[in-house]
């Protein structure tokens, strides 16, 4: 089963507006994050039953999050149905690393 997609990263840029007037904005900090797949995960549906491909399944430590309507901490992995060679296939895809660089105050 070939996964296509090994790595993803996601590049959060902050900012807050230094002057009012002119709009300037000065670089607060940058969050770089690696959301990789998960090799032990891939496991093949059995049976005939009915399910959506390419549907996101927010988790957060490990069980899905119901409750998408209201504000909580993000999700650290994503599941999802796939096909590959007409076959159902869950993977999984989680954060596995993080880092954050703030810009220094200066007064």
């Amino acid at each position: 089963m070939p996964l296509q997609i090994q790595l993803v990263i996601t590049i959060d840029i902050i900012q807050k507006v230094e002057n009012q007037n002119h709009r300037r904005q000065k670089l607060k900090s940058v969050i770089w994050s690696h959301w990789e797949m998960d090799p032990e995960y891939p496991q093949m549906i059995e049976g005939n039953g009915a399910y959506e491909l390419n549907k996101l399944f927010p988790e957060r430590n490990g069980k899905v999050i119901q409750d998408t309507e209201t504000i909580q901490p993000a999700p650290d992995a994503y599941r999802v149905v796939v096909s590959f060679d007409r076959h159902p296939y869950w993977v999984r895809a989680w954060k596995s690393n993080t880092y954050k660089v703030s810009t220094p105050v200066i007064s």
